[in-house]
């Protein structure tokens, strides 16, 4: 889509309200791109619906270039992840926000400690605030975590220095992912 869409957090939040018996839900797929009148209430009433849909193992949560975001909805989003023990895929792109390396690591703290999780792709590009406090708590993570096969990573890796990128090409060397995409 080229021009940004008009779609409020009130009309996204009574989307997601809308869906009738979300406990039997397998898969949650949610895309906004370059919406600049969606933030933290979108965010919000998409993790509730997370947190209802008890038997979701697939998670896609496309939020990217969206307007009104802060960490408040994200560390929703984080919230919702970690009511769920069952998740195999999480896919999540926040690109274009102000999410924060706290932010981001809560994320991921979600997402990895899932026990079953074996497939993960989280898309930070143009995240200014992303430095490599992200970049080496993801490579402790994936160092313990044992489940995950397929990973896809993604940030501006300018803004990373040297020696954290040295640790996720580490991570890439000792550890036998189908793919690794950093």
């Amino acid at each position: 889509m080229s021009s940004p869409c008009l779609l409020s957090d009130q009309a996204a939040s009574r989307l997601f309200s809308s869906i009738s018996n979300p406990i039997n839900l397998e898969l949650i797929h949610a895309e906004f791109w370059k919406c600049d009148y969606l933030g933290d209430d979108t965010l919000q009433s998409f993790s509730a619906l997370l947190s209802s849909a008890a038997s979701v193992t697939k998670v896609i949560f496309i939020f990217g270039w969206c307007g009104k975001v802060t960490a408040e909805g994200i560390l929703g989003i984080a919230s919702g992840l970690t009511t769920h023990t069952n998740l195999t895929y999480v896919y999540l792109d926040f690109s274009g926000s102000s999410i924060t390396d706290d932010e981001a690591i809560q994320l991921f703290e979600a997402i990895f400690l899932q026990q079953n999780i074996e497939q993960v792709c989280i898309i930070l590009n143009s995240c200014s605030n992303i430095r490599d406090r992200t970049a080496n708590r993801l490579a402790e993570l994936l160092e313990t975590q044992d489940t995950i096969y397929d990973l896809g990573f993604q940030i501006e890796m300018t803004q990373i220095s040297e020696e954290a990128k040295a640790n996720l090409r580490r991570i890439k060397h000792t550890r036998k992912f189908k793919c690794f995409l950093v």
